[in-house]
């Protein structure tokens, strides 16, 4: 009898363990209708950064960002309304302008987001089409390739003088262009003129919002020359544009795709708010 009982506790005490040990969690997900925080960090094919809510993917030392990432202002995320119907009517609102890529993101994302789990970081891919509403003067835009920026430079002394505060001094240097410093050679007060001459600061990067630029010696001037590519991904303020042709005097970016053309694989982190 001793024996049995043992038995039947041994066996009691298994079963139980079994039951505490095949405990689950109850996994949850998001539907229409829930008001939800959305964390994302999107990257772009070769897994550069694109854009993230989240400070930790920007300080991160081993996060490679693409040169058209922007760190936000304010961290933190977005809070939304998942909806359930309307979106392919609300997906080109403001179709007449260009749609820069934080909103975008969540544009698409916010179609996606019914269905997800809750309190969960998934990998989504977004992709989107280009914008074929947009008038072709505002989608495309032609800058020119090569600037010519003389050596010797003419200008008002009178100009000078009200920019500067003082009249200038034969020998005098200041900035020019911001890659350039400027010697004053000739004050002419009869003629109103001041004569300078310009040479490129050493190691000095021109502010451009289309990469670097090559500074070319062409005798009695510099000429400042765009180091652009087809296919290269430029930023101004929030808007990703893809640079589209290139030739020997001009090249043209193309804005209608807020993505550059690229497809984002983002990792999103969607959060009931609870009422």
């Amino acid at each position: 009898m001793k024996l049995w009982n043992t038995i039947v506790f041994a066996l009691c005490t298994v079963l139980l363990t079994g039951c505490a040990s095949s405990e689950t969690k109850i996994e949850s997900f998001v539907k229409a209708g829930d008001t939800v925080t959305v964390d994302y960090t999107c990257r772009f094919n070769n897994d550069e950064l694109a854009a993230t809510t989240l400070a930790d993917a920007v300080q991160d030392p081993k996060e490679t960002k693409s040169p058209v990432f922007r760190s936000p202002e304010k961290f933190g995320p977005y809070i939304c309304k998942i909806a359930d119907d309307g979106l392919e009517e609300k997906r080109f609102m403001g179709q007449s302008k260009i749609i820069g890529i934080e909103e975008a993101i969540r544009r698409e994302l916010n179609k996606k987001l019914a269905g997800l789990p809750a309190e969960e970081t998934v990998t989504i891919k977004l992709e989107t089409d280009a914008n074929e509403t947009l008038p072709r003067d505002v989608r495309y835009y032609t800058e020119t390739r090569v600037r010519t920026c003389k050596k010797e430079q003419r200008q008002s002394l009178k100009q000078y003088v009200a920019f500067h505060g003082q009249p200038p001094a034969i020998g005098e240097q200041y900035d020019f262009d911001h890659i350039f410093t400027a010697t004053v050679t000739t004050v002419d007060a009869a003629t109103d003129t001041i004569i300078t001459r310009i040479e490129p600061k050493p190691g000095a990067v021109y502010p451009s919002d289309f990469g670097s630029v090559t500074i070319v010696d062409g005798g009695d001037a510099y000429r400042i020359v765009f180091d652009v590519a087809e296919g290269r991904l430029v930023r101004i303020g929030n808007r990703i544009g893809r640079i589209d042709h290139v030739d020997k005097y001009v090249f043209t970016v193309d804005w209608g795709h807020p993505f550059g053309h690229e497809v984002l694989s983002c990792e999103v982190t969607v959060n009931p708010i609870k009422k």
